[in-house]
């Protein structure tokens, strides 16, 4: 199984994981904005593991949704890196995706599920995600949609809030991991999309149709 270096800079905490063979090797946290963090956090990954870019399979990176700023901070540093490093490869990974492969890895058969990820104080993220797994471990992931950004006390009664975790990256890193080896497919993209996602504010129409009210702004910086 490949060897894999995620990086999470959506949120205020800056996030960095190493797997390898599907299995945690090195994590790194910091908290502070990415331009200040991101350098010193990777590089302490690499040092801890006694390991160079050169011996990675691929980069991921967290697309969002988040901080606007720390996103495109995110996606510019891992593409230099990936620059300077030939046959390393770069994958995209929304955090809806993430969450939802761990939510569900391991489980067989079909599964809908409308899921919400804390966005500024009140407001949250909105996205709908269908999971099929089959009993020989192997899975795929469908981000329907766009994601939607609402109020809290305006979340329909069926969506499932991602808890914030403490290592984001490793969630990064574990589903980037499992598309490489095959284990897990990602509709759409299959996580070689490399483009920031970013909170959409709907009409009312659309917001009548999800239960929703308010739209409100695109991101959370």
């Amino acid at each position: 199984m490949p060897r894999v270096l995620a990086i999470d800079t959506t949120k205020r905490r800056v996030s960095a994981a190493l797997v390898a063979d599907g299995e945690p090797v090195s994590i790194e946290n910091a908290d502070g904005g990415a331009s200040e963090q991101l350098v010193g956090v990777v590089d302490r990954i690499l040092l801890s593991s006694e390991l160079n870019l050169s011996d990675l399979d691929a980069l991921a990176v967290a697309l969002g949704p988040g901080s606007y700023t720390g996103i495109r901070t995110g996606m510019a540093y891992a593409q230099g890196l990936q620059l300077g490093c030939e046959g390393l490869e770069l994958l995209g990974v929304p955090v809806f995706a993430a969450g939802a492969y761990g939510l569900c890895k391991g489980s067989v058969g079909e599964r809908s599920m409308r899921l919400a990820l804390a966005a500024r104080v009140g407001e949250f993220f909105v996205s709908d995600v269908t999971w099929w797994g089959s009993e020989d471990g192997r899975g795929a992931l469908k981000l329907t949609g766009s994601i939607e950004v609402c109020v809290e006390n305006e979340l329909s009664p069926d969506a499932q809030i991602l808890e914030p975790k403490s290592d984001p990256a490793l969630d990064i890193a574990l589903c980037a991991s499992s598309v490489l080896d095959g284990t897990l497919g990602v509709d759409p993209g299959g996580l070689r999309k490399f483009e920031a996602i970013y909170g959409k504010p709907v009409n009312a129409k659309t917001l009548k149709e999800r239960g929703l009210k308010t739209p409100l702004r695109e991101s959370a910086d």
